[in-house]
């Protein structure tokens, strides 16, 4: 079952609840996990590893697009192929593809449309 909204640890005795539509990018720092939101300059820091992070919270709609940075694939609209591939965010942000995870970000489009297809 996908998550709709987190509870997130953000300080000592605080939480912050968060729609996972909002987050755009987890980025690894470490033993740390760096949560980026759609929301220019909003930013959460979990104490926790970003493969941690992705597994504790079952957050399936996210992708690998490169080492350390997971992206949500709801907010991706365009695929760029070529010498240094790049997926386009819906705020038009372009981020970098390692090569390696070109297979996997084709796969989930596929599936993801396969998947819509069913359900009309």
């Amino acid at each position: 079952m996908k998550n709709t909204t987190l509870i997130i640890k953000t300080g000592k005795g605080e939480f912050e609840k968060v729609d996972v539509s909002d987050i755009k990018t987890i980025k690894s720092d470490g033993n740390y996990s760096l949560i980026d939101f759609l929301q220019e300059n909003k930013k959460i820091i979990l104490c926790k590893s970003l493969k941690s992070t992705i597994e504790d919270f079952k957050l399936e709609n996210f992708v690998l697009i490169r080492r350390g940075l997971y992206v949500n694939f709801d907010i991706i609209c365009k695929y760029k192929g070529g010498k240094k591939p790049k997926v386009i965010l819906k705020n038009g942000e372009e981020l970098l593809i390692s090569r390696r995870r070109i297979k996997d970000i084709k796969d989930k489009t596929i599936n993801q449309e396969q998947t819509t297809a069913r359900q009309e």
